[in-house]
């Protein structure tokens, strides 16, 4: 019986995750919903899940041409947006706009221009608008990762 104890508390010393905070840890799953409405075209929409540690891209197969792409967020929860245009190059904008993937349940809205992205340089150039990006985001779930266990 002793032994039994004994071998109980060494597997839960062992494999205990006090060096990490389960906040760290913590992958979240995300509904987002995102519409694109396009001037002269018809608008698209769609939902998809994704994980914050990863990139999700938003792309609709009927409308190969516009891909938004929600980059792998950050320890403190940012995530950087990306339109990729084709044939023609487009931006969103704001500038390298960031979302908080830990806040859920709110739209954004992107407007959508072409050109190219000016990379860091801060220089204002006139875009011509091609439409707006909305984004709908709820929080799925949280995924905790099993337990490491050194035994």
């Amino acid at each position: 019986m002793h032994i039994a104890v004994y071998l109980q508390a060494l597997v839960v010393a062992l494999c205990s995750q006090d060096s990490v905070s389960t906040e760290d840890m913590r992958v979240a799953e995300i509904k987002v919903r995102y519409a694109v409405v396009l001037d002269g075209a018809e608008p698209f929409s769609a939902e998809v899940t994704c994980q914050t540690d990863r990139e999700c891209d938003l792309v609709d197969k009927r409308h190969p041409g516009i891909k938004v792409t929600i980059f792998r967020a950050d320890r403190g929860g940012d995530s950087r947006l990306k339109a990729y245009c084709s044939p023609r190059d487009c931006v969103l904008s704001p500038e390298k706009p960031k979302i908080n993937l830990r806040r859920g349940d709110r739209l954004l809205r992107f407007e959508l221009s072409e050109g190219r992205d000016p990379g860091n340089l801060a220089v204002l150039l006139p875009r011509k608008a091609m439409g707006r990006v909305f984004l709908s985001i709820h929080r799925a779930a949280a995924i905790l990762p099993p337990p490491v266990c050194l035994l």
